[in-house]
């Protein structure tokens, strides 16, 4: 059974890497079953990306420099990816259709905010809008992360029931898509799904305990990482204002230099090692097991520290729908671990005695059994949907 994965691998997004890596290996360990990405990116994105990666670094040559050392690191790692032979780059959603009819029994749309037409315009290729007679259309932990629901229009919302009706099953990551899908079908269709990233498997996927071992030693040599002193990783972004400075400044007032401060994703001045730029995106799902804890503004960034078993601080600055959970935040509640999420968009929004506190709890009793617990439990959602598969690939669902 052909399957194709419709998503975001091409982002310079970790996280986006990440979940397309993590659902290509498990549907590929299943028996009978032959599944590929589809290596497919609007033209707008693909220009999107090269720009974004030069204007993250647009504060300095030297920050360019480090952007694109990233831009190239993902780039070597797309080797990993079990890629489609093709590569579409393409505007016209129709070009992309004709490539795909008649290639898969099966097309994945998700996971990650492949609904957010915000930038892509609708319709576009994530809703599969058109008659693939001999395809099944499903969706993976599909979201509209990110899109003003609230200011959909009914043309808009027209479109997606057209598309969505055609679909063999509905899987969504998050409260707000799963309102979004039921709302416009008028009928609860809408599966929870978790994030593909729950379902990594790091020694069956290469990147145990070897690999790790290997990481640390480049980051010894390259970034002066100190072996003596326990670690503190950051994932904020310049969107968070002077939050990064008071951060530092709390943890260096409460710890002293028994703690070395880590930035990845984004460079800050503010931290010791101020900005690992060539990490790659599998030593990135594995940096979080060297932390002690990590600060991170980012859904995967939260999520890879605890699935690497490390405390987290979750600090959001999403949009959000009245009575509707961020992203974050509705993982985390999932989790039942909403006590590690701080909303914030600059340092003024943070009550940063409970936050110190909460750090200092962290580190002294961090409660792992908890955490996997929770983990195994979120799980669940994604190993049902491989079943689905797997029934799927011996005839045995429609």
């Amino acid at each position: 059974m052909k399957i194709g994965i419709l998503t975001y691998h091409r982002s310079i997004n970790y996280g986006a890497f990440m979940q397309s890596y993590a659902l290509s290996q498990r549907l590929n360990e299943i028996e009978n079953v032959d599944a590929e990405i589809i290596d497919y990116m609007s033209r707008n994105m693909h220009w999107y990306y090269k720009m974004f990666t030069l204007y993250r670094g647009k504060k300095s040559i030297l920050k360019i420099k480090n952007r694109i050392e990233m831009y190239k690191s993902f780039k070597k790692d797309l080797k990993y990816l079990s890629l489609s032979k093709y590569k579409i780059i393409s505007n016209d959603e129709k070009k992309v259709f004709k490539k795909l009819k008649n290639t898969y029994d099966i097309i994945i749309v998700g996971s990650d905010a492949v609904w957010n037409f915000e930038k892509r315009g609708l319709p576009n290729p994530y809703f599969l809008l058109d008659d693939f007679k001999n395809t099944k259309k499903i969706s993976y932990a599909a979201s509209c992360n990110g899109l003003k629901y609230d200011k959909v229009t009914p043309e808009q919302k027209a479109i997606i029931k057209k598309a969505l009706s055609d679909f063999n099953y509905i899987g969504v990551r998050d409260i707000l898509t799963e309102k979004m899908v039921n709302e416009i079908l008028q009928k609860d269709v809408a599966i929870h799904n978790c994030d593909p990233t729950f379902l990594l498997d790091f020694e069956k996927d290469k990147i145990g305990e070897e690999f790790v071992q290997k990481l640390k030693t480049k980051l010894i040599k390259k970034y002066k990482w100190d072996t003596k002193k326990k670690h503190i990783g950051l994932m904020l972004s310049n969107l968070n204002g002077n939050l990064a400075k008071r951060l530092v400044h709390e943890l260096k007032n409460k710890y002293g230099d028994e703690y070395q401060i880590v930035s990845i994703y984004s460079y800050c001045e503010y931290a010791d090692i101020k900005y690992i730029s060539d990490l790659t995106p599998l030593e990135w799902s594995r940096i979080f097991s060297l932390f002690d804890i990590t600060f991170s503004k980012y859904f995967h960034g939260t999520l890879l520290s605890l699935k690497n078993l490390t405390p987290v601080i979750a600090i959001s600055a999403e949009y959000k729908i009245k009575d509707v959970p961020s992203k974050v935040e509705d993982v985390l509640k999932r989790l039942d671990l909403d006590e590690l999420y701080f909303e914030a968009k600059c340092e003024n929004d943070i009550n940063w005695s409970n936050l110190m506190k909460k750090v200092d709890e962290l580190l002294t009793e961090f409660p792992k059994n908890k955490i996997s617990l929770s983990i195994n439990n979120e799980k669940e959602s994604g190993i049902k949907f491989l079943d689905y598969i797997k029934s799927m690939s011996r005839g045995g669902t429609k």
